[in-house]
């Protein structure tokens, strides 16, 4: 797990503990901010580089370049310890920059017998990054060493891969208790204590359409909106383009900026602080999202909308929030109008119980047990 931080560094830590309760010994090779406020019942062997140099330097071959040894160093790492410790199953975060450069070794490990799987959080990897024939080609690599992998949704499982698939649930993230009251928070925040708020949680990039909130949050009156997160690089708007959207809206004293790292404590007052959550993600966005397992985790609805997939398949099953069009100002103000009007009844029990980590754990064992087994066969 390349990632120190973020709903896919969470994901891979929950995901960890629930295969050790289930009897694997689970080494997680990470990076030394990967540990930090993470209680493992598994080991953790902080030995990869920390993060993405992308901001070491202002000229962008030796911004790429740094980017590329990393993401190389950090293939070539997990391929020793799996030579070294003579793993049988590598459970992995899936990635296709570079693959040509890194996936052959990869490939002659599995040849050995060694069985790989990768969550795919995003099964549409058709963010192109450099020409599209090497894109093409990386992609196929990335690919070409798994025996498995795993999706969260029955639409993803027919997308057409070649390599098997494997549907198991997004588990609820597990996140502390609120350290404050829901009064002590809104009342930091100047907020009324009677007041209806929204909460915007996470990394501030474009594809969360938080333009699109602001608009829909002029036209509704006496909502209020936080706004909590980092700024996200690589070509995303920054966030004084939203505040100067709510400034020109009128809507701006109904908006409370807390743009830098949130830590999980805080991030659980603003929860209990808040009374919904908007993630209001483009038509691009594919993936399932650690906004939504946090706002289950505490019990809070939400306003979802996305590309068809994981994310629509839940909000609509359970209730746990209202599914709106995505890309739509009157589509998101329609979903707010809605809840006012009537309310969100969640079956909360429900999806916790059918959400499990046990259950995706167990999932994932099976399945890359019996793709062992398959191997075995095939060499008898």
């Amino acid at each position: 797990m390349p990632h120190g931080r973020g709903g896919i560094a969470d994901y891979a830590h929950d995901q960890a503990n629930a295969l050790q309760d289930l009897g694997c010994d689970v080494k997680c090779l990470c990076t030394p901010s990967f540990t930090e406020g993470r209680q493992a019942r598994y080991t953790m062997l902080p030995e990869l580089q920390e993060g993405f140099p992308d901001k070491q330097s202002s000229i962008r071959i030796l911004r790429q370049m740094r980017l590329a040894y990393h993401i190389i160093g950090s293939a070539r790492q997990m391929a020793d310890l799996i030579e070294k410790g003579q793993y049988s199953f590598v459970l992995m975060h899936f990635s296709e920059y570079l693959a040509p450069l890194w996936a052959p070794r990869l490939r002659k490990l599995k040849e050995k017998g060694v069985i790989f799987g990768s969550v795919l959080h995003d099964p549409a990897r058709d963010y192109v990054v450099g020409p599209k024939l090497w894109h093409d080609w990386s992609v196929q690599q990335a690919f070409s060493f798994l025996n498995v992998v795993y999706v969260h949704s029955e639409q993803e499982l027919a997308s057409g891969m070649e390599v098997r698939t494997v549907l198991v649930p997004y588990g609820i993230h597990t996140f502390p208790k609120a350290a404050k009251s829901r009064a002590k928070v809104r009342e930091e925040l100047r907020l009324p204590p009677d007041a209806k708020v929204l909460l915007a949680a996470g990394f501030i990039r474009d594809n969360k359409n938080l333009d699109l909130v602001i608009r829909a949050l002029s036209e509704i009156p006496d909502i209020y909106l936080i706004i909590a997160g980092t700024e996200q690089a690589g070509g995303n708007r920054p966030v004084s383009h939203y505040q100067e959207l709510a400034e020109e809206l009128g809507c701006v004293d109904r908006c409370r900026w807390l743009i830098r790292y949130v830590d999980a404590v805080e991030r659980a007052d603003l929860f209990v602080a808040a009374d919904i959550c908007v993630m209001t993600y483009s038509a691009s966005f594919r993936s399932a999202s650690a906004s939504l397992s946090a706002a289950v985790n505490y019990r809070l609805p939400s306003i979802v909308s996305s590309a068809p997939g994981s994310m629509e398949s839940v909000i609509k099953q359970y209730g746990i929030g209202i599914w709106v069009e995505p890309d739509s100002v009157s589509a998101i103000a329609d979903g707010l109008r809605r809840w006012l009007e009537a309310g969100i009844y969640p079956d909360w029990e429900t999806y916790m119980r059918e959400n499990s980590w046990g259950e995706n754990a167990r999932r994932v064992m099976e399945s890359m047990m019996e793709a062992q087994r398959f191997n075995e066969r095939l060499t008898a």
